[in-house]
């Protein structure tokens, strides 16, 4: 960026070498993140200085259940930004989630599609239709899941509980 003018450089010769995933066994904040790996051509367009790289990255994918069946549910593994799936990957994911102390069958799948679908509802604002809710956040310190799940519910006014068994 030339902070003079304000504008933005582009360059004509960039290569996108590589999108990982970060994986340890220590626990780390960035665990499981993707990393973005450029390589620039050393022109007199960039002065061999390091380049300003900017991204913009949808995030992670996350069960999707169709809502279909609750005694043999299938799920579609997408992107999703809808606080019912987000949460429901952490609470059943087993590497960074409650998984290895909650399964399928103690989850309510109706209740979370119920959220879904009020959070995916259309409404205007301003003349400008959208979703009701939607969780486009990034979890970039290390906190515990049920903290973490309590975060993506509030971003809809929401709260997950327990009832009997069941989430």
């Amino acid at each position: 960026t030339d902070n003079d003018e304000n504008r933005q450089q582009r360059f004509s010769v960039s290569k996108l070498v590589a999108v990982n995933e970060y994986v340890s066994d220590n626990p780390v904040a960035h665990n499981g993140k993707a990393l973005l790996a450029c390589k620039f051509l050393n022109t007199g367009q960039n002065s061999g200085g390091v380049p300003n790289v900017t991204s913009i990255d949808k995030g992670k994918k996350v069960q999707v259940w169709d809502g279909v069946s609750t005694t043999a549910p299938a799920f579609a593994f997408q992107w999703s930004d809808n606080q019912a799936w987000v949460a429901l990957d952490i609470l059943l994911n087993k590497k960074y989630g409650l998984g290895k102390f909650v399964g399928l069958e103690q989850v309510d799948l109706q209740s979370l599609k119920d959220l879904a679908d009020y959070d995916d509802e259309s409404i205007t604002t301003a003349g400008t239709a959208h979703k009701r809710w939607q969780f486009n956040y990034v979890f970039d310190v290390q906190q515990r899941a049920w903290d973490a799940i309590g975060v993506v519910m509030a971003s809809c006014r929401a709260a997950m509980i327990i009832s009997g068994s069941k989430y």
